[in-house]
Protein backbone atom coordinates (compact mmCIF):
# COMPACT_ATOMS: atom_id res chain seq x y z
CA UNK A 1 0.00 0.00 0.00
CA UNK A 2 2.81 2.16 1.05
CA UNK A 3 4.22 1.67 -2.39
CA UNK A 4 0.81 2.13 -4.60
CA UNK A 5 0.72 5.91 -2.36
CA UNK A 6 3.64 6.93 -3.70
CA UNK A 7 3.60 6.06 -7.18
CA UNK A 8 0.01 7.69 -7.40
CA UNK A 9 1.22 10.81 -5.79
CA UNK A 10 5.22 10.83 -7.34
CA UNK A 11 3.55 10.12 -10.62
CA UNK A 12 0.96 12.73 -10.69
CA UNK A 13 3.85 15.81 -8.92
CA UNK A 14 5.93 14.77 -12.33
CA UNK A 15 3.38 15.10 -14.58
CA UNK A 16 2.10 18.37 -13.07
CA UNK A 17 6.46 19.47 -13.31
CA UNK A 18 6.00 18.21 -17.27
CA UNK A 19 3.21 20.42 -17.79
CA UNK A 20 5.11 23.41 -15.89
CA UNK A 21 8.16 22.97 -18.06
CA UNK A 22 5.91 22.99 -21.28
CA UNK A 23 3.95 25.55 -20.25
CA UNK A 24 6.79 27.93 -19.44
CA UNK A 25 8.55 27.70 -22.52
CA UNK A 26 5.17 27.13 -24.70
CA UNK A 27 5.60 24.10 -25.59
CA UNK A 28 2.05 22.03 -26.60
CA UNK A 29 1.08 19.70 -23.94
CA UNK A 30 -1.28 17.68 -25.53
CA UNK A 31 0.97 16.92 -28.32
CA UNK A 32 3.22 14.85 -25.85
CA UNK A 33 0.24 13.82 -23.50
CA UNK A 34 0.60 10.27 -24.05
CA UNK A 35 4.95 10.22 -23.23
CA UNK A 36 4.55 12.54 -20.71
CA UNK A 37 2.34 10.28 -18.51
CA UNK A 38 4.31 7.43 -19.49
CA UNK A 39 7.60 9.31 -18.19
CA UNK A 40 6.01 10.21 -15.14
CA UNK A 41 4.94 7.01 -14.03
CA UNK A 42 8.64 5.63 -14.97
CA UNK A 43 10.56 8.77 -12.62
CA UNK A 44 7.96 7.73 -9.75
CA UNK A 45 9.21 4.28 -10.37
CA UNK A 46 12.71 5.39 -9.95
CA UNK A 47 12.52 7.98 -7.44
CA UNK A 48 10.73 5.43 -5.58
CA UNK A 49 13.71 2.42 -5.80
CA UNK A 50 16.47 4.82 -5.31
CA UNK A 51 15.06 6.62 -2.22
CA UNK A 52 15.70 2.80 -0.68
CA UNK A 53 19.40 2.64 -1.54
CA UNK A 54 20.62 4.63 1.51
CA UNK A 55 24.07 5.85 -0.79
CA UNK A 56 22.00 7.56 -3.05
CA UNK A 57 19.01 8.06 -1.35
CA UNK A 58 19.67 11.87 -0.38
CA UNK A 59 20.29 12.51 -3.70
CA UNK A 60 17.86 11.15 -5.55
CA UNK A 61 16.20 14.14 -6.62
CA UNK A 62 19.24 15.14 -8.94
CA UNK A 63 19.86 12.20 -10.20
CA UNK A 64 16.30 12.05 -11.01
CA UNK A 65 17.17 15.80 -12.89
CA UNK A 66 19.50 13.83 -14.91
CA UNK A 67 17.76 11.43 -15.72
CA UNK A 68 15.32 13.83 -16.89
CA UNK A 69 17.46 15.77 -18.60
CA UNK A 70 18.29 13.14 -21.09
CA UNK A 71 14.55 12.04 -21.43
CA UNK A 72 13.86 15.34 -22.67
CA UNK A 73 16.88 15.08 -25.13
CA UNK A 74 16.00 12.04 -26.43
CA UNK A 75 12.74 11.84 -26.62
CA UNK A 76 11.22 15.12 -27.04
CA UNK A 77 14.14 16.18 -29.40
CA UNK A 78 15.46 19.25 -27.29
CA UNK A 79 18.76 20.21 -27.62
CA UNK A 80 20.79 19.21 -24.86
CA UNK A 81 21.73 22.54 -23.14
CA UNK A 82 17.99 23.78 -23.35
CA UNK A 83 16.86 20.34 -22.05
CA UNK A 84 19.27 20.96 -18.80
CA UNK A 85 17.76 24.74 -18.75
CA UNK A 86 14.04 23.67 -18.99
CA UNK A 87 14.48 21.08 -16.83
CA UNK A 88 16.43 22.67 -14.24
CA UNK A 89 13.85 25.89 -14.24
CA UNK A 90 11.29 23.13 -13.58
CA UNK A 91 12.51 21.08 -10.70
CA UNK A 92 13.53 24.40 -9.43
CA UNK A 93 10.38 26.18 -8.86
CA UNK A 94 8.72 22.36 -7.97
CA UNK A 95 11.52 22.11 -5.19
CA UNK A 96 11.07 25.38 -3.97
CA UNK A 97 7.21 24.75 -3.72
CA UNK A 98 7.15 21.59 -2.22
CA UNK A 99 9.66 23.25 0.43
CA UNK A 100 7.71 25.79 1.24
CA UNK A 101 4.35 23.03 1.62
CA UNK A 102 6.40 21.10 4.20
CA UNK A 103 7.75 23.93 5.87
CA UNK A 104 4.25 25.67 6.50
CA UNK A 105 2.97 22.19 7.54
CA UNK A 106 5.81 22.32 10.09
CA UNK A 107 4.82 25.76 11.83
CA UNK A 108 1.28 24.84 11.68
CA UNK A 109 2.16 21.96 14.16
CA UNK A 110 2.83 18.84 11.78
CA UNK A 111 5.91 17.40 12.04
CA UNK A 112 8.60 16.48 8.75
CA UNK A 113 8.52 13.15 10.29
CA UNK A 114 5.12 12.69 10.44
CA UNK A 115 4.56 13.69 6.73
CA UNK A 116 7.64 11.73 5.83
CA UNK A 117 6.72 8.40 7.90
CA UNK A 118 3.14 8.25 6.77
CA UNK A 119 2.79 6.98 3.21
CA UNK A 120 -0.75 8.73 2.55
CA UNK A 121 0.15 11.84 3.91
CA UNK A 122 3.18 12.21 1.89
CA UNK A 123 1.10 11.14 -1.16
CA UNK A 124 -1.14 14.17 0.37
CA UNK A 125 1.89 16.49 0.22
CA UNK A 126 2.75 15.31 -3.68
CA UNK A 127 -1.10 16.20 -4.25
CA UNK A 128 -0.98 19.45 -3.04
CA UNK A 129 2.22 20.20 -4.90
CA UNK A 130 0.99 19.21 -8.31
CA UNK A 131 -2.16 21.25 -7.45
CA UNK A 132 -0.30 24.34 -6.68
CA UNK A 133 1.92 23.56 -10.00
CA UNK A 134 -0.94 22.84 -12.13
CA UNK A 135 -2.27 26.30 -10.41
CA UNK A 136 0.72 27.81 -11.42
CA UNK A 137 1.00 26.41 -14.82
CA UNK A 138 -2.38 27.63 -15.72
CA UNK A 139 -2.11 30.99 -14.82
CA UNK A 140 0.98 31.00 -16.97
CA UNK A 141 -1.08 30.02 -19.57
CA UNK A 142 -4.33 32.01 -19.44
CA UNK A 143 -1.81 35.20 -18.83
CA UNK A 144 0.30 34.38 -22.47
CA UNK A 145 3.47 34.37 -20.20
CA UNK A 146 6.51 32.08 -20.55
CA UNK A 147 9.37 32.33 -23.45
CA UNK A 148 10.29 31.44 -26.35
CA UNK A 149 13.73 31.01 -27.09
CA UNK A 150 14.10 27.21 -26.79
CA UNK A 151 14.12 26.58 -30.66
CA UNK A 152 11.23 24.02 -31.87
CA UNK A 153 14.73 22.32 -33.72
CA UNK A 154 16.91 19.81 -31.88
CA UNK A 155 19.44 20.52 -34.59
CA UNK A 156 19.51 24.00 -33.82
CA UNK A 157 22.73 25.20 -32.97
CA UNK A 158 23.52 26.57 -29.56
CA UNK A 159 26.16 28.76 -28.55
CA UNK A 160 26.70 29.17 -24.86
CA UNK A 161 27.91 32.55 -24.54
CA UNK A 162 26.32 35.82 -23.63
CA UNK A 163 22.53 35.42 -22.15
CA UNK A 164 22.76 31.83 -22.58
CA UNK A 165 26.06 30.98 -20.24
CA UNK A 166 24.71 33.72 -17.75
CA UNK A 167 21.52 31.09 -17.85
CA UNK A 168 23.64 27.96 -17.09
CA UNK A 169 25.40 29.57 -14.34
CA UNK A 170 22.55 30.32 -12.70
CA UNK A 171 20.77 27.37 -12.94
CA UNK A 172 24.01 25.27 -12.53
CA UNK A 173 25.47 27.09 -9.89
CA UNK A 174 21.89 26.91 -7.80
CA UNK A 175 21.67 23.25 -7.92
CA UNK A 176 25.37 22.61 -7.35
CA UNK A 177 24.47 25.03 -3.76
CA UNK A 178 21.64 22.97 -2.54
CA UNK A 179 23.34 19.34 -3.59
CA UNK A 180 26.40 20.50 -1.26
CA UNK A 181 23.77 22.08 1.21
CA UNK A 182 22.41 18.56 1.07
CA UNK A 183 25.82 16.94 1.41
CA UNK A 184 26.59 18.95 4.37
CA UNK A 185 22.97 18.41 5.97
CA UNK A 186 23.37 14.81 5.39
CA UNK A 187 20.52 12.94 7.56
CA UNK A 188 18.87 16.01 8.61
CA UNK A 189 16.30 16.51 6.07
CA UNK A 190 13.74 19.11 7.37
CA UNK A 191 17.21 21.48 7.46
CA UNK A 192 18.13 20.79 3.97
CA UNK A 193 14.71 21.31 2.63
CA UNK A 194 14.59 24.56 4.46
CA UNK A 195 18.26 25.48 3.11
CA UNK A 196 17.43 24.15 -0.60
CA UNK A 197 13.87 25.82 -1.04
CA UNK A 198 15.32 29.24 0.20
CA UNK A 199 18.72 28.86 -2.55
CA UNK A 200 15.89 27.75 -5.09
CA UNK A 201 13.43 31.01 -4.12
CA UNK A 202 16.59 33.25 -4.59
CA UNK A 203 17.49 31.45 -7.71
CA UNK A 204 13.60 31.82 -9.27
CA UNK A 205 14.20 35.99 -9.83
CA UNK A 206 17.18 35.88 -11.29
CA UNK A 207 16.40 32.97 -14.07
CA UNK A 208 13.10 35.09 -14.86
CA UNK A 209 15.48 37.95 -15.55
CA UNK A 210 17.51 36.48 -17.59
CA UNK A 211 14.64 34.41 -19.60
CA UNK A 212 13.64 37.68 -20.32
CA UNK A 213 16.46 39.25 -21.32
CA UNK A 214 17.23 36.55 -23.82
CA UNK A 215 13.78 36.10 -25.17
CA UNK A 216 14.57 40.09 -26.17
CA UNK A 217 17.39 39.21 -27.81
CA UNK A 218 16.00 36.34 -29.87
CA UNK A 219 13.23 38.93 -31.05
CA UNK A 220 15.75 41.53 -31.78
Amino acid sequence: MNYLYFSIGSSIEYFSVFVLMFTLFRFPVTERLNITLIVSLMMSQVSYFSRLMPEIGDFSSYIQLGLLVIVLWILFRVPLYYSLIMNAAAFIVGFAIQGLTLLILSLSGTPLEFVTGTPIISAAVQLLTAAIVFAISRTIYIKHWGYDYVPASHRANVSITGTNAILLVVVVTSLVVAAGAGLVLRGNFKDYAIVASVIFLLTIPLFLHYSIRKDKEDAG
